[in-house]
């Protein structure tokens, strides 16, 4: 499995030049997510850095701290 990071938000474009200067620097392909379960998260182990915009996010996501 490649290394991969996720930016998991709603999709604005700071999210998307974030995502192109971080794949820039790495080498790595990054992405902007708007869907992601805990579980799914949990799940999915490996080489594969999310980062989360708590500020975006709403009641309804499961993420709440």
């Amino acid at each position: 499995m490649r290394a991969s990071i996720q930016i998991y938000s709603r999709n604005m474009i700071q999210n998307e030049m974030l995502a192109n200067s971080i794949s820039s620097v790495t080498g790595l392909p990054c992405e902007c997510i708007d869907a992601l379960s805990p579980a799914q998260c949990r799940a999915e182990t490996g080489r594969r850095v999310v980062l989360i915009d708590w500020q975006q996010l709403d009641g309804e996501s499961g993420w709440d701290a």
